[in-house]
């Protein structure tokens, strides 16, 4: 059973349809050697079972355009606890948010390059943080990105993932990205013609991205003087950092989650009022983290909310004590809610 339990849950992204027959072996072994226990909530039931990422059914209603992402999350981030919630008439909210995460670095010489869309045409400020570059590469460009450098800009790249003393999965793919499956193109218009760009988009982002480069005129995007560089030395190559390249995930989570009393984790209703006995934290609720997400937030939002839920749905937050000050007993002037 565990073999078979711990199997499944590292091998989900990769092969899920066999994961599913695994689990439906983990299912028998407990249907013929298990024992139900019953156990009732007298007081309360807390709901926090993660998000919903690895729901198939629940990402093709509501988030579509991330079907493809590599899912971050244990496989139990399946939409079980907001399924429950909604099972009872619980509200839910911003379902459709989801925080994909294309970081183009390291190489840090990276973002120097310009990324473009399956058009030719640059969409984004390429130094941005991975999950401002990643929502609109799904949300907006269907999945298809390229990341296009020069010959010169490909060398010091190239020198970084190998000497640069990164992580051995973050060079590894890296030169994967810049070594197989490359398309190369001695100008412009032929990497764009081997690309299937549309004529003269790409050598025209080319072109003003490199009078930016060189103080001529503004980036259009805003990016950093110390970010760019005139890409003009052929031959070109584009990097597929499309969602749908195996050899570089593009990673995302749900956001979306039940509507919560953000004084005590209660669960709300469609008419906006708490049910009974029901709470709720972390991905399965909306929280801080639920419109955009910065790395390390769901453990942030999980901490504050589980307790949160815990202190509630125990009776220990009684009337007039606020949560500030049963969170941090000896420094709650110092928290804000």
């Amino acid at each position: 059973h565990a073999r078979l339990a711990a199997r499944a849950e590292r091998l989900q992204n990769f092969a899920p349809g066999y994961c599913d027959r695994l689990r439906l072996k983990v299912s028998q072994l407990e249907r013929d050697h298990g024992q139900p226990l019953l156990i009732r909530a007298r007081r309360a039931v807390i709901l926090s079972t993660g998000g919903f990422i690895f729901n198939r059914g629940l990402i093709r209603d509501h988030a579509p355009n991330f079907r493809r992402n590599f899912k971050v999350g244990a496989t139990g981030c399946d939409g079980s606890g907001l399924l429950l919630g909604q099972s009872v008439g619980a509200r839910s909210e911003r379902l459709s948010r989801v925080s994909a995460w294309r970081f183009i670095n390291p190489p840090h010489c990276w973002p120097k390059g310009i990324v473009v869309n399956s058009n030719g045409q640059r969409f984004c400020n390429e130094e941005v943080y991975g999950a401002t570059l990643g929502q609109p590469l799904c949300d907006e460009q269907g999945g298809q990105a390229w990341l296009v450098l020069d010959a010169r800009l490909r060398k010091q790249a190239i020198r970084q993932a190998l000497f640069g003393g990164y992580w051995w999965f973050q060079s590894l793919p890296a030169l994967a990205l810049m070594l197989l499956k490359v398309r190369k193109g001695d100008n412009p218009d032929r990497l764009a013609s081997v690309c299937g760009m549309q004529a003269g988009e790409l050598s025209g982002a080319l072109r003003a991205y490199n009078a930016g480069a060189r103080g001529d005129a503004p980036d259009a995007f805003g990016k950093s003087e110390g970010s760019r560089q005139v890409l003009d030395k052929g031959p070109f190559y584009a990097c597929d950092i499309s969602v749908g390249n195996p050899i570089f995930p593009l990673g995302a989570l749900t956001l979306g989650g039940l509507k919560v009393d953000e004084s005590n984790g209660a669960v709300l209703d469609t008419d906006g009022q708490p049910i009974a006995g029901l709470f709720s934290a972390g991905r399965t609720a909306i929280g801080v983290a639920s419109h955009l997400y910065i790395s390390g937030l769901s453990l942030a939002d999980c901490v504050f909310s589980g307790r949160r839920a815990g202190l509630a749905a125990s009776g220990r937050n009684e009337p007039g004590t606020t949560i500030a000050s049963r969170l941090a007993p000896t420094d709650s002037a110092r928290v804000t809610l």
